[in-house]
């Protein structure tokens, strides 16, 4: 089974990052059945930057319905956003450790899980 993950922010049509809206229209045009028929699951991940600062009150914003538990693979998740130094701040900046790891728990907390990634279910076919 291929599974297609895609870039979350963009649900909330309107953001501030041209090149996030680009890649996922283009990744949009990827899930349509006749296009791929192997792509079986589509799920957009989250991403924290500084588009949740977005103007727009009215924006739904990261609403996800599928968690995954990352127990084993926190650790590992932590190391791998270190090496995005530039972007990667101490806390309160959103992109930090200790903001990563609250995020996860808050996940976890929502599905059962303690640290869970969570995801939007896009589309699925059985």
């Amino acid at each position: 089974m291929k599974i297609l993950f895609i870039g979350a922010v963009s649900f909330a049509v309107q953001t501030l990052n041209a090149l996030v809206s680009m890649r996922v229209e283009a990744a949009s045009a990827c899930i349509k059945w006749f296009r791929y028929p192997g792509v079986k699951r589509t799920l957009a991940y989250e991403t924290v930057s500084e588009t949740d600062f977005r103007i727009d009150s009215c924006a739904q914003g990261f609403r996800p319905n599928v968690f995954f538990d990352i127990n084993q693979h926190l650790g590992k998740k932590i190391e791998l956003m270190k090496i995005y130094q530039t972007e990667v701040d101490t806390f309160p900046f959103l992109r930090s450790e200790k903001a990563l790891c609250s995020l996860t728990k808050l996940r976890g907390s929502q599905s059962g899980f303690k640290p869970a990634e969570a995801f939007v279910l896009s589309r699925e076919t059985c």
